[in-house]
């Protein structure tokens, strides 16, 4: 009979990059959690170790897009919960996700999909500039070019061109910086 290849070993061999994390299982003899789903209890279904052994064998990479992220909790972020505490997450796939969910996005790309704009995100010299800092103010010259020459070759949901206009708050470079910093952590 084959084994289920432990978590580590499936990203290995779906050639995905390697996170250090570290989960205390804690006490063995615990009750197992209940998962509930709409209100009604989730029961697990019963595998085939060997057809899931050759499904992971498989995974060759997986597409990010579809790799669903979490956009919502019931407990805010860094809140410290007592052991069996309930939290709600929500996870959707990047390509669902439509920008104007983000606060602060720039005007013209409500309608457009985080997965649209994740390429730029990822431009070497853009996530250079994104990761050096979060305030738009900080930036040179030649670093807001880089930006703004990337951001305005991006189209709209409507096929027009996205403009960076200064004198207008919801368009100017501020917010379009701080939506390329929104994407950003959906990479």
């Amino acid at each position: 009979m084959a084994t289920i290849p432990r978590f580590s070993e499936a990203i290995r061999l779906a050639n995905l990059p390697q996170l250090g994390v570290t989960v205390d299982v804690g006490n063995q003899m615990a009750v197992p959690p209940t998962i509930l789903r709409g209100g009604n209890q989730v029961v697990p279904p019963v595998v085939n170790d060997d057809k899931v052994a050759s499904f992971v064998n498989q995974l060759v990479p997986i597409q990010r897009f579809f790799v669903p992220r979490v956009l919502s909790q019931s407990v805010p972020a860094n809140t410290r919960v007592a052991v069996g505490t309930t939290i709600d997450i929500l996870l959707v796939p990047v390509n669902n996700i439509q920008l104007n969910l983000l606060g602060g996005t720039h005007a013209d790309l409500g309608q457009s999909l985080v997965s649209d704009l994740l390429p730029v995100a990822q431009v070497p010299q853009v996530a250079a500039i994104l990761q050096r800092t979060t305030d738009p103010a900080a930036l040179t010259d030649a670093e807001k070019a880089v930006i703004t020459d990337q951001f305005t070759q991006i189209k709209q949901a409507s096929g027009a061109p996205v403009q960076i206009v200064e004198s207008d708050p919801s368009r100017n470079f501020a917010t379009a910086f701080a939506t390329l910093q929104s994407v950003r952590s959906f990479e």
